[in-house]
């Protein structure tokens, strides 16, 4: 899907694009999965992973870190629902999500003005594909309403 969209691939054991040589150089090293614990303690020494007593307060942090663009990857629909309704809370409380008139998503969770979408199926009458994204500029149920 990634290679129709954007028309290229590149082979993983080169590296493309990074401006950071350590970050580089440990990215191979996760590729190749050989001395995780050494990975994982350089990611730690980077300040790339930070440690939490418990899910709960790895949640708070997510949900007041969280920031546009960003990908958080969980292991369950369920777990990401409530981690994006936490997410979506904050949001409204920041001012950044309009909650006063909404619409309903096919998923049933509500979507205001100003929220974050993640398109789960192609839409060609709309232009939307699989993984399109965009945000929320008005609560009508036809599609319209979305900004890629």
């Amino acid at each position: 899907m990634a290679a129709h969209v954007r028309g290229r691939t590149y082979d993983m054991s080169e590296l493309h694009r990074f401006t950071d040589p350590e970050y580089a150089a440990l990215t191979l090293a996760m590729r190749d999965r050989e001395n995780p614990g050494q990975v994982f303690d350089r990611l730690t020494a980077m300040n790339l992973v930070a440690l939490h007593a418990d899910d709960e307060r790895a949640r708070e942090h997510i949900t007041a870190n969280a920031r546009d663009g960003e990908a958080i990857t969980v292991a369950t629909n369920d777990e990401a629902a409530a981690l994006n309704e936490r997410i979506r809370t904050g949001r409204i409380e920041r001012g950044e999500v309009d909650d006063t008139i909404t619409a309903t998503g096919s998923d049933g969770l509500s979507i205001g003005r100003g929220d974050l979408i993640q398109t789960r199926k192609n839409d060609t009458a709309l232009g939307w594909r699989t993984g399109s994204s965009g945000s929320s500029r008005t609560s009508e149920n036809d599609g319209h309403g979305l900004r890629p």
